[in-house]
């Protein structure tokens, strides 16, 4: 394994990667990247940033962190920008798990912050606890193959440091850094993997990672060659609506299981059960259920949604007093949830479909995202994608039918007056 300096001189940065963000939680790894990146910057010929992540899910300690980072930037000189996000708020909101949450959230922040690539500081540790993580659940070679080293903007330059040398590197040149109280806990699996199934597999081999990343290579290779093949079936294929299956039956499973996850990802479907549901009716024929209750069909060699359902929708405007947001005193979050502040638009609203570029900040998340990806992680059916009703003011979308309002015009303890919409849907199987 290679040390950390040297680690990140061999990293394939981008010749338009000049400007490298780094997730910074405070914790030992994303320390050591920091530290390493702003000491090789004018060698790399890179400007340096950070952002750091409040989740506010451990009180105390995380506004330590907080100010911990606050404290290392400032005195480095580094751009930071710092959010402060109820992750719990909006696991309880969605229904989802903390873990989901907050990882949704990193992302979402990641995803709109201004830079030419965003480093984190997954090791090679981090990579191989992961790959033995998804054997613990089902996965494919691709799932075996780990941690990419690059996707799309997110880089990761200590991909092949051992956590060993991160800890070195931490001693060495007096590197501060924050420990975050639930990475010594064995209530999660990975943790349990870290403490107890490493270290036992380490004392049979002594040289793991190294051997691991020799093996990770051969994945890769068999792992790209096949989705190189599958894509070129997938384009074959594909109409922009349908999948062309015919003599599906006749493609080796390694490749028609591809296809199909290929097509379902096109529509913001994933995972390996509704993969297995569709490629068994791809080549027997019928119609499946994807996870979220959308119907897919196969019928006359073709692989196509059901668009059996006609929805139509009518979307009204009222104005109405800021009090009508209060109930016994406390903020009616539903009401929330439709209600425009008048003083915060910009020109006029109007009603209309989702237009290409369309992005919206829900008040509650305060990072923004597409309406595409939204719609895509909401798992909105194909057949309403097109069709949703969106609002509109002057300077884009300001509402859409099952998000909310955007925080731009949402309205807020100075609102006077507000714009409530009201959309009612009428559906016909």
């Amino acid at each position: 394994m290679s040390d950390v300096l040297n680690c990140i001189r061999k990293f394939a940065f981008k010749e338009n990667e000049k400007h490298i963000a780094v997730a910074l939680s405070g914790g030992a790894d994303s320390m050591t990247l920091f530290t390493a990146l702003n000491m090789l910057k004018e060698e790399l010929g890179i400007t340096v940033s950070a952002v750091h992540i409040n989740h506010m899910l451990r009180g105390e300690e995380s506004d330590r962190d907080e100010a911990f980072v606050r404290r290392v930037c400032k005195k480095m000189g580094v751009p930071l920008s710092v959010h402060r996000i109820d992750v719990d708020s909006i696991a309880r909101e969605e229904k989802i798990s903390v873990e989901l949450a907050a990882r949704n959230v990193r992302y979402e922040v990641f995803d709109n912050t201004e830079c030419d690539a965003l480093a984190t500081a997954h090791n090679a540790d981090d990579n191989f606890e992961t790959v033995l993580f998804r054997m613990t659940r089902k996965t494919g070679v691709s799932g075996l193959c780990g941690i990419p080293e690059r996707r799309g903007k997110y880089i990761r330059p200590l991909l092949y440091c051992s956590r060993e040398e991160v800890e070195k590197f931490c001693r060495e040149n007096g590197v501060p850094f924050v420990t975050d109280s639930t990475n010594l806990s064995d209530d999660f699996t990975r943790n349990r993997l870290r403490h107890s199934v490493v270290p036992i597999m380490k004392t049979l081999n002594p040289s793991l990672l190294s051997s691991f990343a020799k093996t990770l290579e051969l994945l890769k290779n068999d792992s790209d060659y096949l989705d190189g093949e599958a894509k070129k079936e997938f384009v074959k294929r594909f109409d922009g609506e349908r999948l062309d299956v015919k003599d599906f039956s006749l493609l080796h499973k390694a490749i028609s299981s591809r296809v199909i996850s290929y097509y379902l990802d096109h529509f913001g479907y994933s995972g390996n059960y509704s993969v297995t549901s569709a490629l068994k009716i791809a080549i027997s024929g019928g119609r499946t259920e994807l996870k979220n209750g959308q119907m897919i069909k196969c019928a006359d060699g073709y692989l196509d949604f059901e668009k059996n359902k006609t929805v139509t929708f009518s979307v009204t405007f009222k104005e109405e007093d800021a009090e009508i947001l209060n109930e016994k005193g406390k903020i009616h979050n539903l009401l929330l949830k439709n209600a425009i502040d008048c003083d915060k638009i910009v020109g006029s609203l109007k009603v209309r479909t989702r237009l290409s570029g369309d992005s919206i900040t829900f008040s509650h998340r305060k990072v923004s995202k597409s309406l595409r990806k939204w719609m895509n992680e909401e798992k909105i059916e194909p057949c309403l994608r097109d069709i949703l009703p969106v609002v509109a003011d002057d300077l884009g979308a300001v509402w859409v039918y099952g998000g909310g309002v955007d925080s731009r015009v949402c309205a807020d303890e100075t609102t006077k007056k507000v714009i409530m919409v009201v959309c009612e849907s009428n559906q016909n199987e």
